[in-house]
């Protein structure tokens, strides 16, 4: 049987509005039931200090170690602690540089031909211990430019601006929190650290603080922007250190609630 052009369209219609009225009524697809979390931290094996000019050639960079701080079983602790309250945490082990820059990469960047990185989600499937949690938080070492300038800072570390941000030292504590689903190895979760909603005003300044780091950050003694860790007294150390814990401990629950893992 031939149908004229009319009852050809009305039929055409009709289908259109039975496929529409079925995607509406399709279920979205349920977001994954989270009980059990684990948490990994990579970010403290490095302590960046950086002198920074207008220019690159003006600038300078020091890198020490600072395993001996105990900075990632810091993390670790606080982290465990804040999502203590909603989920049964699990302690999460990993091979030593698993996690390091060199490492992984992210959804967003193209890994270049020959590059050995691999992605941040299929690194916990090989290398966290235990399997099976229904979550992983991954906190890996991020970057940010520093003031109006193209230079880069990175991890943990001090950035003091020479003829930049006011001549002033800041500490701060860039990172990436990245939520991987423990079942199906999906990243649920990703975004870079914050920084913090009200930074104190700089020592001995009246003068509101500027964001010169997008990224947890905090003003702080020019002094600590020393050519090496190691050179500071002990006791410019243990206030370096204690700035550092109040700084992470200022922005885990920022971030774990922008995540949606805190409210």
């Amino acid at each position: 049987m031939r149908l004229n052009s009319r009852a050809a369209r009305s039929i055409v219609v009709g289908l259109a509005i039975l496929l529409l009225g079925a995607c509406a009524s399709s279920p979205k697809a349920p977001k994954p039931v989270i009980r059990t979390v684990g948490v990994i931290s990579a970010i403290g094996d490095q302590f960046h200090q950086r002198q920074i000019g207008r220019a690159a050639k003006d600038s300078d960079e020091t890198t020490s170690p600072l395993q001996p701080w105990e900075i990632d079983a810091f993390v670790v602790e606080q982290a465990s602690a804040l999502l203590g309250k909603r989920y049964k945490v699990s302690k999460v082990t990993h091979r030593p540089g698993a996690f390091a820059p060199d490492k992984i990469h992210f959804p967003d960047e193209k890994s270049p031909r020959g590059d050995n990185r691999r992605p941040v989600e299929e690194v916990v499937r090989t290398e966290a211990k235990p399997q099976g949690l229904d979550a992983y938080v991954v906190i890996t070492r991020g970057f940010a430019p520093f003031a109006d300038t193209k230079q880069v800072v990175r991890g943990l570390g001090v950035a003091k601006g020479n003829g930049v941000a006011e001549n002033r030292a800041y500490l701060h504590a860039l990172y990436w929190m990245t939520v991987v689903d423990g079942r199906s190895f999906n990243i649920i979760g990703d975004l870079k650290a914050p920084p913090l909603k009200e930074p104190p005003r700089p020592p001995g300044s009246a003068v509101e603080p500027v964001a010169v780091i997008d990224g947890p950050n905090l003003p702080t003694d020019p002094r600590f922007a020393t050519d090496n860790l190691t050179r500071l007294t002990l006791d410019r150390q243990r206030r370096l250190k204690t700035e550092l814990h109040t700084l992470i401990g200022e922005s885990l629950p920022m971030s774990l609630a922008a995540v949606k893992l805190l409210d």
